[in-house]
């Protein structure tokens, strides 16, 4: 089963651009682990929120956010390790997109407010065929 990893970092406009090696077509994934990095404790919301184009079609409904996945935050660390088990059906994912994180009030975390330092996100899916 292969495995999509998606490492998300911090820059000035809360916008990741992503590039992978090639198109992943439409399928049922699972989300199975977020991984937070942080250079400190300061972050001191308990969540985190991320946009991922390929989710955000009809998959993810919340009186939240806007199509954002919301990961909490265990402010007392500096790794947040989250495991999941959650089976989503995602779009056709293009080998460039753009994700976005935003902070827990939805707005975008940037790399002057010092929150995190990566953020990994893992997908096991069933091909990686194009046909």
């Amino acid at each position: 089963m292969p495995i999509l990893h998606i490492k998300l970092t911090p820059n000035s406009n809360g916008i990741t651009k992503v590039v992978l090696d090639r198109d992943i077509r439409s399928q049922d994934m699972v989300l199975r682990k977020i991984t937070i990095t942080k250079p400190n404790t300061n972050y001191t919301q308990p969540s985190i929120k991320i946009r991922l184009p390929f989710l955000a079609g009809n998959e993810i409904h919340s009186n939240d956010s806007r199509s954002f996945f919301t990961v909490p935050n265990d402010v007392s660390q500096r790794f947040v390790n989250v495991d999941f088990n959650l089976k989503v059906g995602a779009e056709h994912i293009p080998n460039e997109f753009e994700a976005q994180v935003v902070d827990s009030n939805n707005a975008n975390i940037v790399s002057s407010t010092n929150t995190y330092d990566e953020i990994h996100l893992y997908f096991d899916y069933q091909s990686n065929s194009l046909f």
